[in-house]
């Protein structure tokens, strides 16, 4: 959509919408079949996001100038099922990514809540150009080393998702972003894209070549981790041999599909990525972790996923058509410098999507005479005074308090009354993983 259009339609959110009393909806970027995007700006924090909500095509109804309240089709007992049904998940699942905020292949969940009869996920909004045009721009192909070096922290952090059960059902070329300094995040995670009906059956939409043959059908527990392995492997081999492999129905019916042409392709990548795109979800890799391991067998244990050298070709077309971007980056990376961290914000338990800004200090735990961030008295894992954040300028530090089951930072229990530093982007576990909070 043009970045200058303004209202497209009477269902999408109009121009400065305010949503929870934060988020100013700028103009809608995209939409599908159960979602439509919208450009934002957190008011709080002044920077851009992106909006996702949750829209159901022919499940819902809505005339933004009269009301910002989606209607639903109540007097159909299976269309009103399915849009609640879709609108639980939506929200599970951005709960479950809100505790991914470290990962840098996978673009961060922000905040997420009910409003206007419909559910809304924030997310960061990432700067660049998909995969998909890089591509185009590059003659269609990338060298096998660039491919693999770019897709290395996408895959890295899929596999801790798959850890937690998050399956991403839409890996493909246009759902990967690269940005101005040649880092890459995937996109449109399928919250909104696969919407369960029932207990064994769902309702998807699919991309043809990059889709397996298990997501054509509708029993959704035929899906796991290799499903994404499969579509993993579809993109690598779209962007190394300049075309996508054939769609798994017509594979169904007659199975030619060849692989590689080029033998300027390392066998090692051959056998790994053709094995990923097997017919049958038994003989491929089992896990995304699985395909690294296999992928990159001298690499993977040195090399950190989180920071690499941009390849030339892509960083080269990105800043000739983006540079503005560029220096918007810059200053924005300065500012954040600057400012450090605002807070804490909830992403498990009790807090759950409540922001606590932190201009002191605050205290967390059940005892209401000390504490300002306060649990219920029933709360497990909670301590009388569990632990304390205190800022000291522009550094934000968490001091356990003796608590009886631990305070986590990094994955590592802090000891009794020792501060250590928290930086933007950590994830604090009081007692376990139930009770948590994402540092912003």
């Amino acid at each position: 959509m043009s970045g200058d259009s303004a209202w497209e339609a009477s269902h999408h959110l109009q121009p400065h919408t305010l949503l929870h009393k934060r988020y100013m909806v700028e103009r809608v970027i995209g939409e599908g079949g159960f979602g439509i995007s919208y450009l934002g700006t957190d008011i709080s924090q002044q920077l851009k996001v992106a909006i996702k909500e949750y829209y159901p095509s022919g499940f819902a109804m809505r005339n933004s100038s009269e009301s910002l309240s989606i209607q639903t089709y109540n007097n159909d007992k299976s269309k009103s099922k399915f849009f609640k049904d879709g609108q639980k998940r939506f929200i599970e699942e951005a709960q479950r990514l809100a505790r991914f905020y470290h990962l840098p292949g996978i673009v961060s969940v922000k905040d997420f809540f009910n409003e206007n009869a419909t559910s809304y996920i924030v997310m960061e909004y990432v700067e660049g150009a998909s995969l998909r045009a890089v591509l185009a721009n590059m003659g269609g192909r990338m060298s096998e080393a660039d491919v693999l070096r770019v897709m290395k922290p996408v895959i890295s952090s899929m596999a801790e998702l798959h850890k937690k059960g998050v399956i991403h059902r839409d890996i493909a070329p246009d759902n990967i972003m690269v940005q101005p300094n040649g880092n890459v995040k995937l996109l449109d995670f399928g919250a909104a894209r696969d919407i369960i009906v029932s207990d064994q059956s769902s309702v998807a939409i699919l991309k043809h070549g990059y889709a397996p043959e298990e997501q054509y059908d509708s029993n959704r527990k035929r899906q796991g981790a290799w499903t994404d392995v499969y579509a993993m492997c579809a993109t690598i081999f779209r962007a190394i041999e300049g075309v996508t492999p054939p769609d798994a129905i017509s594979r169904l019916r007659d199975d030619k599909f060849a692989g590689f042409s080029s033998s300027a392709v390392s066998e090692n990548t051959q056998r790994v990525i053709m094995k990923g795109l097997s017919f049958l979800p038994g003989d491929r890799w089992q896990s995304m972790e699985q395909l690294a391991q296999m992928l990159y067998p001298d690499s993977l244990s040195q090399e950190s996923f989180t920071t690499y050298e941009p390849f030339s070709a892509i960083k080269a077309f990105i800043i000739a058509v983006q540079h503005a971007v560029l220096s918007f980056f810059a200053k924005l990376s300065k500012l954040a410098v600057q400012a450090g961290p605002v807070g804490i914000r909830g992403i498990a338990g009790q807090y759950n999507t409540i922001s606590f800004p932190i201009a002191d200090k605050i205290v967390i735990g059940r005892n209401p005479a000390i504490c300002n961030v306060l649990f219920s008295p029933g709360a497990t894992g909670i301590s009388s005074r569990h632990c304390e954040i205190i800022r000291i300028g522009n550094v934000l530090q968490v001091i356990d308090k003796g608590s009886s089951y631990g305070t986590f930072v990094r994955n590592e229990k802090l000891t009794a009354n020792s501060p250590m530093q928290i930086r933007q982007g950590d994830i604090i576990y009081l007692g376990d993983e139930s009770n948590s909070f994402v540092v912003y």
